[in-house]
This record gives structure tokens, C-alpha cells and sequence, in this order.
């Protein structure tokens, strides 16, 4: 358990055909024991930033930090990072059971140990039946459910989880969203989870932090979303300008600046659910209020 901070990262990818930023500037710091979620689209630059966090990316401008170390400059297996792959990346040699061993091998621990873990998570999971089994034998949803196992499994700082469940069918996503949740809470594992489905978000998450290409940008001279925060009672939605905060209790949005308020909208003009499916972009400037306010009940 460990707290990650980044620190105004980039990822710029070279070519011939023109390099491609597909991470820009990204700030974020994860509590000791959070869950956090990265939500956006394709190609928004959720693996990359995992990636980066876990050693398989360089960084191409900034740092980052766990449990106040420096870890960018490190290799993989020095970071204390584990990370579930969302093409599984399996050991097709060995087994299901030896996959999901291996880190924990590497630490020494004790055999028996290492069998009373596996056993537990793979009957967490529902894979015990499958355990002598090699990769190449069982289907892309075993294989995931693989790959999830042998990273929560071991003793990690952090814990990154890319698309965990994006094979699964619905039943069984939704009955082990429960169980991982509970899992990560009950061993404070500070977690990175990377996933284009809401539900899956605001189901594992404490926090939602959300890239800004997951929405439209509107040309009002506007600040772009950067984070969601679902809070008990509340949505709060900071912004590269500023803070945008929704109070369910109060029952109005408010845009502020710089520390100080800047316009309220009351919560007769629109409900949580409106914003959250709009392209959340925030006018800073005071005398375009009314047509974002139309904007919003609009689309």
C-alpha cells in the first residue's frame, strides 16, 4: 500500500509519419488504499499511462512516484508494481496455476503459501478448475480472469488493472465486480483501473479520473474536464481552469475560478445524469453562462 503521484507526464510515441502526444501533461495522485479509475475511449491514452506507471512505456517528460520513491527511471521488476494485461499475456509453457505462482516464486515465499494463495483467488475468480490446464487450452475469458489473478495475487505497492473484465460475459462481470471490490478493500491495495464501461467505474472506483478526449470539446474559449470525483451525495468535475462542483444536497452546480465562485445553476434546470451524459466542457467566461446553461438542456 503506497501512494502514487504523477507528476506532468507526457508520452510522445515518434514516427516517420509525425510523432504522436498521446498523453499530455497528466497529473494524478492516488491515496494509500484508493481505487481509482482512468475512463475515457480508444486511443485516449489510458494503457500508455499504465504502461509508463509499470515500466513498459518510457516517459518522455516528467516523473513519477511511489510510496515517495522516484520509480520512472527504474526497470519493471524493481518498481513493486503489478499489472494485469488486457491481452492476458499468459506463459503459454505453463500452466494456469503456474502463471498466476510465478511472481510469487520469485519472492520466496513459502510453497505451501504460494498454494493456499493461488487456490484462494483462483476460487475467487472461478478458475480453480482450470488450474493444470495451460493457456492455449482454456477460452479468452479464463485467460483474463488468468492474468487478473496472478496480479492481485502477489505483494504490490500498486496494483494496475488494464480492461479486467472486458472478455467476460455480463452475469459473471457483474458478480466479481463485487468480489475484486471487496478484495482490494479489504487488503488496501492502491489500484489503477483502466475501462471504458461506466458501470464497471462507478461499480470498483473510488474515484473516476476521466481523460478529455472521452469527450467532445465545444469552442466556447472553455476549460476541458479532468477529473470526476464520485463522491457520497455529490459529483465533482475539476477542470484544467478551475473546479466545477454538483451538490446533490444543495441541489446546484457551481463553476469556480481561481478559488472563487463564478456562477450557480440551480438543480430545476438539469439533474446529475444530464451532465454526466453531456460533453462536460466549462465556460470560464461569465457572459457565455446563458448559452452553455441552453447547451446543456439542449442536446
Amino acid at each position: 500500500m503506497a501512494e502514487l503521484d504523477i507528476t506532468k507526464v507526457d508520452k510522445i510515441y515518434h514516427s516517420r509519419k509525425g510523432d504522436v502526444h498521446a498523453v499530455k501533461a497528466l497529473n494524478l495522485v492516488v491515496k494509500p488504499g484508493e481505487i481509482v479509475a482512468l475512463l475515457g475511449s480508444s486511443g485516449c491514452g489510458k494503457t500508455s499511462t499504465l504502461r509508463m506507471i509499470a515500466g513498459f512505456e518510457e516517459v518522455s517528460n516528467g516523473s513519477i512516484t511511489l510510496g515517495g520513491k522516484p520509480i520512472h527511471t527504474l526497470p519493471p521488476a524493481a518498481r513493486g508494481v503489478a499489472m494485469a494485461f488486457e491481452a492476458y499475456s499468459l506463459y503459454p509453457p505453463l500452466t494456469i496455476g503456474e502463471n498466476m505462482s510465478f511472481a510469487l516464486k520469485a519472492s520466496k515465499l513459502p510453497q505451501a503459501e504460494q498454494e493456499r494463495r493461488v487456490k484462494a483467488m483462483a476460487e475467487m475468480l472461478e478458475i480453480a478448475d482450470i488450474l493444470n490446464k495451460y493457456p492455449s487450452s482454456v477460452s479468452g475469458g479464463q485467460q483474463q480472469r488468468a492474468s487478473l489473478g496472478r496480479a492481485l495475487v502477489r505483494d504490490a505497492g500498486l496494483y494496475l488493472l488494464d480492461e479486467p473484465m472486458g472478455q467476460l460475459e455480463p452475469q459473471l462481470r457483474a458478480v466479481l465486480r463485487g468480489r475484486i471490490k471487496h478484495y482490494l478493500r479489504e487488503h488496501r491495495c492502491t489500484t489503477i483501473l483502466v475501462t471504458h464501461d461506466q458501470t464497471e467505474a462507478n461499480a470498483l472506483a473510488d474515484r473516476i479520473a476521466v481523460d478529455p478526449p472521452y469527450y467532445s470539446q465545444r469552442n466556447f474559449g472553455c476549460s476541458t474536464l479532468e477529473w470526476c470525483n464520485l463522491a457520497a451525495g455529490r459529483l465533482d468535475l475539476y477542470l484544467h481552469g478551475g473546479q466545477m462542483l454538483w451538490d446533490y444536497a444543495a441541489g446546484s452546480l457551481i463553476l469556480r475560478e481561481a478559488g472563487g465562485q463564478v456562477c450557480t445553476l440551480d438543480n430545476d434546470d438539469f439533474d446529475a445524469a444530464e451532465v454526466w451524459r453531456r460533453p462536460v466542457v466549462a465556460a470560464l467566461d461569465p457572459t457565455v453562462f446563458a448559452s452553455w446553461k441552453a447547451w446543456l438542456r439542449a442536446g
